[in-house]
């Protein structure tokens, strides 16, 4: 079935409903969102995203998955194949856990950190802590909470992102904007322009996985674009440098309805 077809029944479901919290996570569990990466214009990665709804601490939470796997020409000069993991709190969107596991060509390692708002404190598996924002998200709950929000054109922004122990600012706004390529090309979309601020001092006391690297950087950008009502998806995401940065674009969505 095609995207846009799938999106006329999605729109259907959800005629006479609001966002309410169990309609959308019941959504989410059903979609599967292929991404591919570029960078310097050149195909380097695919990504592949989803979520469920799990318990933690007997407190209801999404968790969303993620993985990033070079393609075969890629993976002969760097390989990357890296699986994510981001649990998060709801109805509150707070941050409980993130875990991963990176095979990178310069790094591989396994981490896990839990996240304790109440208490504003993160804790590694080796023991490392740190103060952080309670309300600080990591970059793929970011993109779900965008979604949530559902803001519109001309509105302001401003999320915490909790990213390897240091708390970015993300500030932006919301405009119109097409794209001349790609699943949605030449329909109106929604651009989420962000710019970063440390808001925090703590330094990185550990290597991180290129995404996770690119990421956040200072005087790096962020921009999200998101689809047509209701389903408002991630059609594309660039962040990092202007000069350097990784596009995603959205290549395929699956919906098991």
């Amino acid at each position: 079935m095609e995207i846009k077809e799938k999106i006329l029944i999605i729109v259907f479901l959800w005629m006479g409903f609001s966002n309410a919290d169990s309609l959308y996570i019941s959504h989410l569990e059903k979609e599967e969102l292929f991404f591919s990466l570029t960078h310097s214009s050149i195909a380097k990665a695919s990504a592949i995203i989803s979520a469920s709804s799990e318990s933690l601490d007997d407190q209801p939470c999404l968790n969303i998955k993620a993985k990033v796997k070079t393609g075969r020409f890629a993976d002969l000069f760097f390989h990357i194949d890296n699986h994510y993991s981001s649990i998060v709190e709801l109805p509150a969107w707070r941050l409980r856990l993130l875990s991963k596991v990176i095979d990178q060509t310069n790094i591989q390692q396994r981490w896990t950190t839990r996240f304790y708002p109440d208490k504003n404190i993160a804790k590694t598996g080796d023991g490392k802590t740190w103060t952080f924002d309670p309300k600080a998200l990591d970059p793929f709950a970011l993109l779900y909470y965008v979604r949530f929000i559902d803001p519109d054109i001309g509105d302001s922004l401003s999320i915490a992102v909790e990213v390897e122990s240091q708390t970015w600012i993300l500030t932006g706004l919301v405009s119109r904007d097409t794209l001349e390529n790609g699943l949605f090309a030449d329909q109106p979309l929604r651009r989420l322009t962000f710019e970063y601020n440390r808001n925090n001092n703590t330094p990185r006391e550990w290597k991180t996985d290129l995404f996770t690297n690119r990421f956040a950087q200072k005087q790096a950008s962020l921009m999200i674009y998101l689809g047509p009502r209701p389903v408002s998806l991630p059609v594309r995401i660039v962040f990092g440098h202007p000069e350097n940065n990784v596009k995603m674009d959205l290549t395929k969505y699956k919906f098991m309805d």
